[in-house]
């Protein structure tokens, strides 16, 4: 080790103060510089505070390794020299027979042994005994619920095989269960339906050819067959004017197919010759369509009430439309007022 210093020269003994001051701060240099050499005795502070560099040359002399943080001299990790280690082997673990890597013999998931090479098309069971084995299976244990030794062949599990399954079950109407029952299959028009017993599954025909219908006081649900849709507008409903269509109300339709029925109400006060009701899907505009509207005409109309019945008509729509019950009287003198209600049920 180095420690460069410098040292302060003594000009002359002469000077008293000079000289001793001059040698003081020599010797405090001199024992600062001691303070950052290795000691060989060990006096303290004897710790490395930077890299020690050797410029190549060894460390020689070096006593065998004492503790895990001592320094291992090559002949201590020879193979003539082992480290001796201490192993307690127990369960599927094997000791070498010198030196050399522990191996085991059973390879372990969880505690599960498993074999070390599985043959061909197996698959990974679980025996009573906590170990594992690899088997083959075949159908007929699928269908039993069990799996065996036995193999699966290539590309037999097909439909015939899977429709069998032993845990298919049905529930009828009387809470009986049904399995293993054989294939259901039905013809043309024919229908899936519980069986008259109540205990499975069967195609039939309908009775009549004809759907079962709600047997309660309900209505249909929106998009369904049998959706129902209303509008009705009380007396006196809307006021005319000579000739002009007016609308009395009207109803959203969603597409599909739909039957329209109607029927407008004339309140006459004066002298009218002509009441039309009809439906359309044109605003205020009188219907044209033969099928559309009713129209009653007569030289003098003498009655204070009239009504034009519109019969019901197949209405066909590719989106939502509104469609309108609409009126038109003619009249000379006084005042007419039309109500009425417009009526629609999906077909299909």
């Amino acid at each position: 080790m180095a420690e460069n210093i410098t040292l302060n020269p003594v000009a002359t003994f002469q000077n008293d103060t000079t000289a001793v001051n001059t040698v003081n701060t020599n010797n405090t240099t001199i024992t600062t510089a001691f303070q950052d050499v290795l000691s060989l005795s060990g006096q303290s502070p004897n710790q490395m505070k930077s890299a020690l560099d050797m410029n190549s040359f060894p460390i020689m002399n070096l006593p065998p390794p004492g503790s895990s943080n001592s320094p291992a001299r090559l002949i201590d990790v020879t193979s003539t020299n082992p480290i001796t280690i201490s192993l307690s082997l127990a369960g599927d673990v094997t000791a070498p027979a010198s030196s050399g890597v522990l191996t085991t013999t059973v390879a372990k998931v969880n505690g599960v042994s498993y074999p070390t090479t599985p043959s061909t098309n197996t698959v990974p069971v679980v025996t009573s005994s906590n170990t594992i084995t690899y088997q083959q299976i075949n159908n007929a244990q699928i269908a039993a619920g069990t799996i065996t030794s036995a193999n699966i062949g290539t590309n037999v599990v097909g439909n015939t095989n899977i429709r069998q399954g032993a845990a298919r079950s049905v529930i009828g109407v009387t809470g009986n269960a049904t399995a293993n029952e054989a294939d259901i299959q039905g013809t043309t028009r024919q229908v899936l339906a519980v069986n008259t017993a109540g205990t499975g599954l069967v195609f039939a025909q309908p009775q009549g050819d004809q759907l079962l219908g709600t047997i309660t006081n309900d209505a249909a649900t929106a998009g369904n067959i049998g959706e129902y849709i209303t509008s009705v507008i009380n007396s006196p409903g809307v006021t005319l004017s000579n000739n002009v269509a007016s609308n009395v109300t009207s109803i959203s339709l969603t597409a599909g197919d739909w039957d329209i029925s109607g029927a407008v109400y004339f309140t006459l006060t004066g002298s009218s010759t002509a009441v039309v009701g009809g439906v359309t899907t044109i605003s205020a505009t009188q219907a044209s369509a033969p099928g559309q509207f009713y129209q009653y005409n007569s030289s003098a109309l003498a009655d204070t009430f009239s009504t034009a019945p519109v019969s019901s008509f197949r209405l066909s729509l590719s989106t939502t439309t509104i469609v309108y019950l609409t009126a038109l009287c003619i009249f000379s003198t006084g005042a007419t007022t039309a109500f009425g209600a417009i009526n629609a049920r999906r077909a299909r």
